[in-house]
């Protein structure tokens, strides 16, 4: 068992190497928050006022309330989360530098990834709310989510979302757009109501 800040991770076995004040990861795997993952990658502290790292992580079926309660990562890349009932994997590869608090420096995180639920319930977003009065469909107020896949990429403070469609309440929503980790939205959403 391991414990990082709030989360205990279970499980936990793989290769760990140090070397030239560099730790590497090897098919680091951990059962975490409901779900896996498997970690390959490197931290390393050649500069020590700004070390870095490099990481590619797969997490499966891992719940998305827990997530967003537990790991900063998340609360500040996926704001949405928070409103978020369901489980989700994913595979990302993230890369930058980490601050005094062994936490990434998000303005300066670049990375790649794909996510995918089976299906989602949105309880309390604003923006469904919203929706929801100005178009007079009440089943937007809490929309259950078909499967949603998409790619995103993060660069300079933000994660852009891929282009996605997903059944809403018997309605195709197509949406893009991305979110900053000052919490911004930038989303555009088209809605194909029946």
């Amino acid at each position: 068992e391991l414990v990082f800040g709030p989360v205990a991770y279970t499980n936990a076995r793989g290769t760990v190497h140090i070397r030239d004040q560099r730790l590497m990861l090897d098919d680091f795997r951990m059962n975490m928050l409901g779900g896996s993952a498997v970690a390959t990658g490197w931290y390393e502290t050649v500069q020590p006022d700004s070390p870095s790292f490099d990481i590619q992580l797969r997490v499966e079926e891992i719940d998305i309330p827990s997530a967003f309660e537990s790991l900063n990562t998340v609360r500040m890349l996926a704001p949405v989360a928070e409103y978020a009932q369901g489980r989700v994997s994913a595979d990302v590869r993230l890369n930058g530098a980490m601050g005094s608090d062994m936490m990434p420096v998000y303005e300066a995180l670049t990375g790649l990834g794909r996510f995918e639920t089976s299906q989602l319930v949105i309880s309390g977003f604003p923006v469904f709310a919203l929706l929801s009065e100005k178009l007079n469909v009440s089943a937007l107020e809490q929309p259950a989510l078909s499967a949603v896949t998409s790619s995103f990429e993060i660069r300079g403070g933000r994660l852009f979302v891929q282009p996605f469609d997903v059944s809403v309440a018997g309605a195709k929503l197509h949406v893009q757009g991305s979110n900053g980790i000052d919490r911004t939205l930038d989303y555009d959403l088209r809605l194909e109501l029946p």
